[in-house]
């Protein structure tokens, strides 16, 4: 009796942290978003007031916005990739940590077609077009934790329930 219950509260704790990851990675998601387009904004104005290298740009992203991680890869992979494959390279590899969604990995990776190839202007327009994009992103996202986060909470412990009370 002692290990059925005992089973019955390992079931019902692994299904409750499933549902909670879950909800924690729509939560992660807007974050990611949130913090991607803060730095974005700061990067355009690194662009059109600073004028520096972009490695240098990606790097004092990396310790004032964040998120740190993506910024810090795309600067190690400047020099022997370019700025484009750098870009969408470092997006590739932390897609998973920051919960983005595939559309907003395609987002992302348009920035590479003019990020540091083109002049200040056009620079700035692909920017504020990535920008206007992610806001787009940023209010589906929300929603989808508005709607769904708490359903995965529920479901987990939910679900736990349910097997539990069959197998007993």
């Amino acid at each position: 009796m002692l290990y059925k219950i005992i089973g019955g509260g390992l079931i019902i704790a692994a299904t409750t942290v499933f549902g909670c990851s879950k909800a924690r990675a729509l939560s992660e998601r807007v974050n990611s978003l949130l913090r991607i387009k803060t730095a974005l904004s700061v990067l355009e104005s690194e662009i059109i007031f600073s004028a520096n290298h972009m490695k240098r740009a990606f790097l004092r992203l990396a310790d004032t916005v964040g998120p740190a991680f993506l910024f810090r890869e795309a600067a190690a992979r400047l020099e022997e990739d370019g700025v484009g494959k750098a870009w969408r390279d470092a997006v590739d590899k932390y897609r998973k940590k920051l919960c983005l969604a595939d559309e907003d990995v395609r987002m992302l990776k348009t920035l590479s077609a003019e990020l540091g190839m083109t002049d200040r202007e056009n620079q700035v327009k692909n920017l504020r077009r990535v920008a206007a994009l992610l806001d787009t992103a940023l209010i589906k996202a929300r929603e989808e934790y508005d709607r769904s986060a708490r359903l995965y909470r529920s479901c987990g412990i939910m679900a736990g329930l349910l097997v539990v009370i069959l197998l007993v």
